[in-house]
């Protein structure tokens, strides 16, 4: 393959943004992860959020969560340098209102399997990175346990409120029974059913399918590996509640062995929590940033810059698509004049076992004021591959502007809407202030500083007088000084 706080916080656009065509939403909402605690091999962990007990606040309804990811590992494989996976889920109903399970038609959950790594990438810098996904597993009947909390049980049809409902690994894994993402609408939990069927073979189809490369500890040091699940119910969507909805996506530390054989260490499931957020638990300097599309979904991006200790700083972002079933199709970075991006790459999932959706490409094109990634249009491909609910794509470059103190990234929604854009909150390169070139630190540019910087002319790295990071002083760098002519104090 290749790919408990928040802040509420609105950034003004950075310098050089272009306004694409459509409405476009700015973000909304910055993530925190609180209450960390170390579990298995010393990794962070957040705190499960809390449940609802029966008899709590009326109104909440239906209230679907994977409590449990467990009971059980399965491994498959490797069949064609692959290697598949599963594992036993355990799902509540932590609302106050029966959540309707019907077998015999669409009116039942649907849970799938995402498995992530976060190792050393170029100069050893972090990154978290989807190497595999499943097919979805339809639901057929509850259980009415009462592994979350005091169950009123409903019985087969329906899972009642305080209930748990377990499943096998091998349940959960039996590869007819699974359907595709694309029949499955996160935003209003609509299901096509029953499922396509398309051909498969080997015992890695449909199931939580990684390469080989990705998850043998042998080829990966320093790595660590999260699976999550996420469920997915018409009675507890973003159309119907946004905030109800956002705790249906929990995840677990994995350890794997040197040819990828996976096995739980110590500790459990982080419920109601994505794993995207391991990778800020881990580095501060990570932020995360949450965009809400009104009745429809979330999306989270993770960014991060590394400085290389060569006047240059390596960009590096993860974008989640949680459960925005109109999907994404481009990323737009906003760059200054002189961020000129190098070894500029992308990373994103492969749809696989003849799934029905298309491994369409995504190009990145280089513009005088942004970098962006993008694939075919929906009136193209309607089953292209752009970034679906579930999945997390990865953009980076490098670049010799520092990061800014604020500014904003561009995500385009693939499928028709209102909302065609939104904006998100995200750490990018800072365009050149006019002080950077006040050499002599007097408050102003002037002759003094034109002075010192053709005396600097020439090959010459990470100094002062090389304004564009080219890592020479030349004549960019003086049209970049009489640009900024005159006061810089402010």
């Amino acid at each position: 393959m290749s790919m408990n706080s928040s802040l509420s916080c609105h950034r003004s656009r950075p310098p050089g943004h272009v306004p694409r065509r459509g409405a476009t939403l700015p973000v909304v909402a910055l993530m925190g992860f609180m209450h960390a605690v170390p579990v298995g091999g010393g990794m962070p962990q957040a705190m499960a959020a809390p449940m609802i007990a029966p008899g709590g606040p009326s109104g909440i309804g239906p209230d679907a969560r994977v409590h449990l990811i467990g009971s059980g590992v399965l491994n498959y494989g490797p069949d064609e340098d692959h290697r598949a996976y599963s594992f036993g889920l355990t799902q509540c109903n932590v609302g106050d209102e029966p959540m309707l399970t019907v077998g015999a038609d669409s009116r039942h959950p649907v849970m799938a399997f995402q498995l992530y790594r976060l190792a050393p990438g170029a100069n050893g810098h972090l990154r978290f990175e989807q190497v595999g996904h499943s097919w979805c597993f339809h639901v057929a009947c509850s259980l009415d346990q009462n592994a979350c909390a005091p169950c009123a049980p409903s019985g087969c049809a329906a899972l009642g409120p305080g209930c748990s409902d377990a499943h096998s690994a091998t349940a959960v894994s039996y590869q007819p029974g699974l359907g595709s993402r694309l029949e499955v609408d996160p935003t209003s939990g609509a299901i096509a059913f029953p499922p396509q069927s398309p051909p498969f073979s080997g015992s890695t189809a449909r199931r939580l399918r990684a390469a080989v490369g990705d998850v043998a500890s042998s080829l990966n040091p320093g790595a660590a590996w999260f699976v999550e699940a996420t469920v997915v119910h018409l009675e507890d969507a973003p159309v119907i509640d946004l905030a109800r909805s956002a705790d249906n996506t929990s995840h677990r530390e994995l350890t794997m062995g040197p040819d990828g054989a996976a096995a739980f260490p110590p500790g459990g499931s982080t419920s109601a929590v994505p794993a995207i957020l391991r990778w800020s638990a881990l580095d501060s300097a990570v932020l995360v940033s949450e965009a809400l599309v009104p009745a429809e979904g979330r999306v989270l991006v993770a960014s991060r810059a590394y400085e290389n200790g060569d006047g240059t700083f390596d960009y590096e972002y993860a974008i989640y698509n949680q459960d925005l079933d109109r999907a994404i199709r481009s990323v737009t970075i906003p760059l200054p004049p002189d961020a000129a991006p190098t070894a500029i790459g992308q990373r994103l999932p492969v749809y696989h076992s003849n799934d029905l959706i298309l491994n369409s490409p995504w190009s990145a094109v280089v513009e005088t004021d942004a970098l962006s990634w993008s694939t075919v249009t929906f009136d193209q491909a309607p089953s292209a591959g752009a970034l679906r609910w579930g999945m997390l794509g990865n953009f980076r470059f490098t670049s010799p502007r520092p990061p800014a103190d604020a500014g904003e990234i561009e995500l385009a929604l693939f499928a028709p809407g209102v909302t065609m854009s939104i904006l998100v909150s995200a750490i990018v390169p800072a365009a050149a202030s006019a002080c950077d070139a006040d050499l002599d630190g007097s408050g102003s540019v002037d002759f003094g500083d034109a002075l010192l910087l053709l005396a600097q002319f020439g090959r010459c790295d990470a100094c002062p007088a090389d304004l564009d990071g080219s890592g020479s002083v030349e004549f960019t760098d003086l049209l970049l000084l009489l640009s900024a002519w005159g006061d810089c104090t402010g």
